[in-house]
């Protein structure tokens, strides 16, 4: 969000990328998207392509790459000529057509493919990627933007393979359509006249322009940003969150100091995503004591229309106020829990990576590996630095062999966006009981979890420098 926000940018509208995520050659760019062992069968392994693309910011260089990557397949190749022709419009006078037939250069009208028409001869080849770019059929997944995989050509029918949506892997035979282009003052680039190309309705899709991209979600992504950078609002914060995890997704770039363009325009976004999120005022369900205060050894809680301040300890939140008409609930509190520790508590409902504190713990698995809920949530806010995050998870996994026993602590500096408000994270090897009751080595484990995370934060100070992590056993 930093990014789209432009929160992240220099004076010169430029943010720096983190070393792990620059490609410099195109070459490698190519390979970490399309391996040469995926490109041998691509046919058989139609459901590793389905989500790779690499993202240009012009149309041009996505034909350049897209040429490059077909030759790397080597399966059965066939170019389809169309038939392209100056037409007259229909709603103006012919004149223009009839002063500029004689001139007209066909050679020159076939080089010309606009954003949105297909080639005039389109080379394809079994087990390509390609894309529709017309809308041929709603009911069957053929929409413009739809991308397919070449299983067979034949001579005026191109049969193949839907690769998203909700028709995923069914098989459609595709005709020639009809384009229009040109004529248009507003767009010179497409020629000044208009034209007409009967064609196929498919450009290759193995390299696609950002704008094309917006609302995908793929598996590995690359952006070549070599020659060209972005140029309009918000292109690469679109090309940033095309993937889920930043170990998948490369830039290529050759400047050394790793800066790319990032346009905003701050005048079109919400004057509160422009400002570091701040203390928010607690709401009424984040007070534990909305009224007089209970006896100890019971808390009864009843949510009234009028707020309190909150306890000096409390967690702050981003929720706004809120009334709520909740019937009383009585708790029974265990022995040695009293009015002044719950003083120190508070329920926080919402994300917990929203949250201003000093050090959040997270529950996770013996091999340290990304699961739900919340520790997904904690993988997602530490965005682009991901990768560090689990390096360091990673050294400290090697030093017990793979796998750490429950109840053991592992705890990391916070990374991404989740350093803005958090300082560390507390990974708990948590026991997993599913299913049965806890034994007592399950309740041991489960109570050091958070009481190695309570030693933690009690023998650390916020320090002027991060530290370096550190493991409690």
């Amino acid at each position: 969000m930093r990014v789209g926000c432009g929160l992240l940018n220099n004076a010169n509208l430029r943010i720096k990328l983190p070393p792990c995520m620059v490609e410099i050659e195109r070459d490698a760019l190519i390979e970490f998207v399309f391996p040469l062992d995926l490109l041998k069968d691509p046919v058989a392994q139609w459901a590793q392509l389905e989500g790779r693309a690499i993202l240009c910011p012009l149309n041009r260089e996505t034909l350049e790459l897209n040429n490059i990557i077909m030759d790397r397949l080597p399966t059965r190749e066939k170019v389809y000529t169309g038939f392209t022709t100056p037409v007259s419009d229909e709603t103006t006078v012919d004149v223009g057509l009839q002063n500029n037939a004689a001139d007209v250069n066909y050679e020159n009208l076939s080089r010309l493919t606009p954003p949105g028409i297909p080639e005039h001869n389109l080379r394809v080849k079994v087990g390509a990627v390609m894309m529709i770019i017309t809308n041929i059929s709603l009911e069957e997944g053929l929409c413009n933007g739809t991308r397919v995989q070449i299983m067979e050509l034949f001579t005026h029918i191109i049969r193949c393979r839907i690769l998203t949506g909700t028709h995923r892997g069914n098989t459609h035979d595709l005709h020639v359509a009809r384009f229009l282009f040109g004529g248009d003052s507003r767009a010179p680039h497409e020629g000044l006249l208009r034209c007409e190309r009967i064609q196929f309705p498919l450009r290759p899709g193995s390299v696609m322009t950002i704008n094309k991209a917006q609302g995908q979600t793929l598996s590995h992504v690359g952006i070549l940003l070599d020659r060209s950078q972005c140029f309009a609002h918000g292109q690469l914060y679109v090309a940033l969150s095309r993937v889920r995890q930043a170990e998948n997704i490369k830039v290529c770039t050759k400047r050394p100091d790793r800066l790319v363009k990032n346009i905003v325009m701050t005048d079109l976004l919400d004057p509160v995503d422009l400002e570091p999120q701040t203390a928010a005022g607690t709401t009424i369900s984040d007070d534990p004591f909305p009224h007089q205060p209970p006896a100890d050894n019971e808390l009864s809680i009843n949510h009234e229309h009028t707020t309190r301040p909150s306890p000096s300890l409390s967690t702050p939140t981003t929720r706004t106020s809120r009334q709520s008409s909740a019937s009383p609930v009585t708790l029974n509190l265990a022995q040695g829990v009293t009015r002044d520790l719950l003083r120190k508590l508070v329920v926080v409902k919402g994300d917990i990576t929203n949250q201003h504190v000093f050090i959040v713990v997270n529950a996770t698995n013996s091999k340290l590996e990304k699961g739900s809920g919340v520790d997904d949530a904690i993988h997602r806010a530490c965005s682009f630095e991901l990768t560090l995050l689990r390096l360091e998870l990673q050294d400290h996994l090697e030093a017990f062999n793979g796998a750490l026993p429950a109840g053991t602590v592992v705890v990391t500096p916070a990374y991404g966006d989740l350093r803005d408000h958090i300082e560390y994270i507390a990974h708990a090897v948590a026991p997993v009981a599913l299913g049965s009751t806890p034994t007592t080595d399950d309740i041991a484990a489960l109570k050091n979890c958070y009481s190695n995370a309570l030693d933690h934060l009690l023998a650390t100070e916020i320090p002027p420098e991060r530290p370096q992590p550190r493991t409690i056993v």
